[in-house]
């Protein structure tokens, strides 16, 4: 592989260690329903909060926290959301009710939604060309290998030492991915064209793909598509809406600059003016 970088072969295995905490997390709990559900006396309609509290916010601020990366620097953000996922994740795995379980499933939820655009990211700054391309693949590969292992693995710690070991194997990769990151990741500086972070579009982003999430949650559950549903989706549409319009009045200083969807910018269109 050719690096453009030093240590580039370490830097890919620390975006991919990284980042596996996500792909693995987000398989290997499906299995562990029916024994935290024994466990914490959960009835079955809460259990699906058990996933829907860490893809709640996962979806809400991936955006934010790449964006924030961008401005603070890339390695930081990756270490502290790995930080975050792997401290959340011994929570869970000590949460001794319901309450507990979900309110640190939705904090591995936010150190997810840091640590994978800015894993993503940092191949982007590392590696050049033809480089990119297997890092980016050989990153997405891995991913996929790790999400079908993980019901696999899954099934095994519990029927051997508990369900609550599906979450205390983050702790090793959490910590290695940190200590590769310290030793091998180089922060690109942010240049003096970076600008401030996009609050207006930070809110709004997480607002609507908050708000889209959470409705198709309550959509696909038990009640099907109520109006309460349906109302959320909407609600998250139309704050779509005026995130595109935020990013297109604030132009080059926008989080998700439109100039990079051509189709958008069309004269015409519904951003003009």
């Amino acid at each position: 592989m050719a690096k453009t970088v030093p240590n580039a072969k370490w830097i890919l295995a620390t975006c991919i260690l990284a980042s596996s905490l996500s792909f693995i997390d987000g398989s290997v709990v499906n299995v562990g329903l029916p024994s935290i559900a024994a466990s914490l006396k959960a009835r079955p309609g809460d259990l699906t909060w058990v996933i829907n509290a860490y893809l709640l916010p996962l979806g809400a601020l991936l955006l934010t926290g790449g964006a924030a990366g961008d401005r603070f620097g890339r390695k930081r953000l990756l270490i502290a959301g790995t930080l975050l996922f792997g401290e959340a994740s011994l929570a869970c795995a000590l949460a001794p009710t319901l309450p507990v379980l979900l309110a640190a499933r939705a904090a591995q939820g936010v150190g997810a939604a840091i640590l994978q655009p800015n894993s993503l990211a940092i191949l982007g700054v590392s590696f050049e060309g033809e480089a990119r391309g297997r890092a980016v693949g050989l990153w997405a590969a891995a991913g996929a290998v790790l999400g079908a292992i993980g019901p696999v693995l899954g099934g095994g710690l519990i029927d051997t030492v508990g369900w609550r070991f599906i979450f205390l194997i983050n702790l090793p990769l959490a910590l290695g991915a940190i200590a590769l990151a310290r030793g091998f990741v180089r922060d690109v500086p942010p240049g003096e064209d970076v600008p401030a972070l996009d609050i207006p579009g930070a809110v709004l982003a997480t607002a609507a793909l908050g708000a889209i999430t959470w409705s198709l949650t309550l959509g696909t559950g038990p009640a099907g598509w109520t109006p309460s549903a349906i109302g959320v989706g909407l609600a998250g549409a139309g704050t779509g809406l005026a995130f595109l319009m935020v990013e297109h009045r604030r132009a080059d200083r926008a989080m998700m600059p439109l100039g990079l969807f051509g189709w958008i910018m069309k004269k015409g269109g519904p951003f003009r003016g």
